[in-house]
């Protein structure tokens, strides 16, 4: 979960707060997320046999759709005048972005 963590949340973060590539990242987050739990943990059986490599890949394959989907959507979701406001006070990207 981790792994899903610091793949997912940093992508979710940059996509949401700049709004490029918005679509394809939601899009292809929302087509992972139809993904059958059972068949991806089969297909990965055949090229990484029964190790646990396997189903470590699959859950992290499982986990980061939501895991990025909730960032992107929380992130664009703020406020606007809040942006602004910040914005209007100095503040540079990154840090609306962690203090907004």
């Amino acid at each position: 979960m981790i792994i899903a963590l610091v793949i997912a949340v940093p992508l979710g973060a940059w996509v949401g707060h700049t709004g490029r590539g918005g679509f394809l990242v939601v899009g292809s987050a929302n087509a992972l997320r139809a993904l059958p739990t059972l068949g991806v943990l089969i297909l990965l059986v055949f090229p990484f046999g029964l190790s646990l490599f396997g189903p470590l890949v699959a859950l992290i394959v499982l986990a980061i759709p939501p895991l990025l989907a909730g960032t992107y959507a929380g992130l664009r979701n703020v406020d606007p005048a809040v942006v602004d406001a910040a914005r209007g006070m100095g503040m540079r990207g990154r840090e609306v972005l962690l203090r907004v």
